[in-house]
Protein backbone atom coordinates (compact mmCIF):
# COMPACT_ATOMS: atom_id res chain seq x y z
CA UNK A 1 0.00 0.00 0.00
CA UNK A 2 1.40 3.72 -0.69
CA UNK A 3 -0.08 6.71 0.07
CA UNK A 4 0.67 10.49 -1.30
CA UNK A 5 -0.64 13.65 -3.29
CA UNK A 6 0.03 14.69 -6.52
CA UNK A 7 2.35 17.52 -6.88
CA UNK A 8 2.35 20.45 -9.20
CA UNK A 9 5.81 19.01 -10.26
CA UNK A 10 4.47 15.69 -10.40
CA UNK A 11 1.76 16.77 -12.80
CA UNK A 12 4.26 18.79 -14.68
CA UNK A 13 6.53 15.67 -14.68
CA UNK A 14 3.92 13.27 -16.14
CA UNK A 15 3.27 15.43 -19.19
CA UNK A 16 6.40 16.01 -20.03
CA UNK A 17 7.30 12.81 -20.02
CA UNK A 18 3.62 11.45 -21.38
CA UNK A 19 5.24 13.53 -24.83
CA UNK A 20 8.92 13.11 -24.76
CA UNK A 21 8.75 9.69 -27.40
CA UNK A 22 7.15 12.19 -29.80
CA UNK A 23 9.61 15.33 -28.94
CA UNK A 24 12.27 12.42 -29.57
CA UNK A 25 10.94 11.62 -33.00
CA UNK A 26 10.36 15.29 -33.33
CA UNK A 27 13.50 16.24 -32.62
CA UNK A 28 15.57 13.45 -34.46
CA UNK A 29 13.35 14.56 -37.75
CA UNK A 30 14.10 18.40 -37.41
CA UNK A 31 17.74 17.83 -36.71
CA UNK A 32 18.06 15.59 -39.81
CA UNK A 33 16.41 17.78 -41.78
CA UNK A 34 19.12 20.60 -40.36
CA UNK A 35 21.81 18.71 -41.16
CA UNK A 36 20.19 17.91 -44.53
CA UNK A 37 20.26 21.35 -45.70
CA UNK A 38 23.79 21.81 -43.78
CA UNK A 39 25.23 19.89 -46.96
CA UNK A 40 22.99 20.47 -49.32
CA UNK A 41 24.26 24.42 -48.49
CA UNK A 42 28.36 23.22 -48.09
CA UNK A 43 28.27 20.79 -51.17
CA UNK A 44 26.47 22.43 -53.46
CA UNK A 45 22.22 24.00 -53.76
CA UNK A 46 22.57 26.74 -51.71
CA UNK A 47 19.15 27.91 -51.42
CA UNK A 48 17.37 24.62 -50.91
CA UNK A 49 19.89 23.70 -48.69
CA UNK A 50 20.02 27.50 -46.91
CA UNK A 51 16.10 26.64 -46.73
CA UNK A 52 15.91 23.18 -45.07
CA UNK A 53 18.73 24.35 -42.75
CA UNK A 54 16.57 27.33 -41.63
CA UNK A 55 13.78 25.47 -41.49
CA UNK A 56 15.04 22.41 -39.13
CA UNK A 57 16.26 25.15 -37.15
CA UNK A 58 13.40 26.66 -36.60
CA UNK A 59 11.87 23.51 -35.89
CA UNK A 60 14.16 22.44 -33.36
CA UNK A 61 13.59 25.67 -31.90
CA UNK A 62 9.59 25.31 -31.97
CA UNK A 63 10.02 22.72 -30.25
CA UNK A 64 11.85 23.68 -27.30
CA UNK A 65 9.71 26.52 -26.50
CA UNK A 66 7.01 23.61 -26.70
CA UNK A 67 8.56 21.48 -24.37
CA UNK A 68 10.29 23.40 -21.84
CA UNK A 69 7.99 26.56 -22.04
CA UNK A 70 4.18 25.59 -23.14
CA UNK A 71 3.71 22.15 -22.13
CA UNK A 72 4.55 23.11 -18.39
CA UNK A 73 2.61 26.49 -18.13
CA UNK A 74 -0.57 24.18 -19.98
CA UNK A 75 0.12 21.49 -17.43
CA UNK A 76 0.47 24.29 -14.52
CA UNK A 77 -3.03 25.25 -15.80
CA UNK A 78 -4.63 22.00 -15.82
CA UNK A 79 -2.92 21.10 -12.25
CA UNK A 80 -5.02 24.42 -11.01
CA UNK A 81 -8.41 23.50 -12.44
CA UNK A 82 -8.39 19.80 -11.38
CA UNK A 83 -10.52 20.05 -8.23
CA UNK A 84 -9.88 17.86 -5.28
CA UNK A 85 -6.05 16.56 -6.97
CA UNK A 86 -4.58 17.80 -3.48
CA UNK A 87 -6.76 15.16 -1.95
CA UNK A 88 -4.27 11.90 -0.76
CA UNK A 89 -4.63 8.88 -2.81
CA UNK A 90 -3.60 5.38 -1.37
CA UNK A 91 -2.97 2.35 -4.22
CA UNK A 92 -3.45 -1.20 -3.14
CA UNK A 93 -2.23 -3.84 -5.30
CA UNK A 94 -1.95 -7.84 -5.67
CA UNK A 95 -1.13 -9.87 -8.55
CA UNK A 96 -4.43 -9.43 -10.03
CA UNK A 97 -5.64 -5.74 -9.26
CA UNK A 98 -4.82 -2.45 -8.39
CA UNK A 99 -7.49 -0.46 -5.97
CA UNK A 100 -7.38 3.58 -5.97
CA UNK A 101 -8.99 5.18 -3.12
CA UNK A 102 -9.45 9.07 -2.32
CA UNK A 103 -12.04 11.37 -0.92
CA UNK A 104 -13.24 11.89 -4.74
CA UNK A 105 -14.07 8.16 -5.27
CA UNK A 106 -12.83 4.76 -5.27
CA UNK A 107 -11.67 2.17 -8.14
CA UNK A 108 -10.26 -0.87 -8.81
CA UNK A 109 -8.48 -2.21 -12.13
CA UNK A 110 -6.97 -5.19 -13.29
CA UNK A 111 -3.38 -5.15 -14.24
CA UNK A 112 -4.09 -6.33 -17.87
CA UNK A 113 -6.50 -3.63 -18.71
CA UNK A 114 -3.61 -1.19 -18.62
CA UNK A 115 -2.89 -0.65 -22.23
CA UNK A 116 1.20 0.34 -21.20
CA UNK A 117 2.92 2.02 -18.80
CA UNK A 118 6.25 4.73 -19.19
CA UNK A 119 8.68 5.78 -16.62
CA UNK A 120 11.45 8.13 -15.65
CA UNK A 121 13.57 8.41 -12.65
CA UNK A 122 10.57 9.71 -10.62
CA UNK A 123 7.16 9.13 -12.13
CA UNK A 124 5.33 6.15 -13.60
CA UNK A 125 2.50 6.53 -15.52
CA UNK A 126 -0.26 3.69 -15.68
CA UNK A 127 -2.25 4.27 -19.18
CA UNK A 128 -5.76 2.89 -20.13
CA UNK A 129 -5.82 4.12 -23.28
CA UNK A 130 -3.00 6.44 -25.36
CA UNK A 131 -4.01 9.72 -24.15
CA UNK A 132 -5.65 8.91 -20.30
CA UNK A 133 -3.25 8.15 -17.44
CA UNK A 134 -2.72 7.93 -13.88
CA UNK A 135 -0.06 9.35 -12.67
CA UNK A 136 2.10 7.20 -9.74
CA UNK A 137 5.34 9.00 -8.22
CA UNK A 138 8.19 6.52 -7.06
CA UNK A 139 8.33 8.48 -4.29
CA UNK A 140 5.55 6.99 -2.48
CA UNK A 141 6.97 3.73 -2.44
CA UNK A 142 7.89 2.75 1.25
CA UNK A 143 10.96 0.24 0.16
CA UNK A 144 12.91 -0.32 -3.62
CA UNK A 145 11.05 -3.71 -3.24
CA UNK A 146 8.12 -2.32 -2.93
CA UNK A 147 8.35 -0.51 -6.18
CA UNK A 148 9.86 -3.62 -7.99
CA UNK A 149 6.76 -5.40 -7.07
CA UNK A 150 4.60 -2.54 -8.65
CA UNK A 151 6.95 -2.43 -11.48
CA UNK A 152 6.62 -6.02 -12.15
CA UNK A 153 2.70 -5.88 -11.95
CA UNK A 154 2.35 -2.75 -14.34
CA UNK A 155 4.74 -4.13 -16.94
CA UNK A 156 3.19 -7.94 -16.64
CA UNK A 157 0.12 -7.41 -17.00
CA UNK A 158 0.23 -4.66 -20.06
CA UNK A 159 -0.60 -5.01 -23.80
CA UNK A 160 2.65 -3.11 -24.83
CA UNK A 161 5.11 -1.19 -22.37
Amino acid sequence: MITGVVSEADYVGAYTLHRRSVAVAINWVLGTIAAAGLLLAIFGVKPWGLFLFLGGVGGLIGEAVQAHLYVPKQARKFYSQFKGIDAPITYRWNAEKLSVHSDRGNGERNWRDLLKVKEDDRLLLLYTTDALFEVVPKGWFQTPAQLSEFQSYARGRTSGC
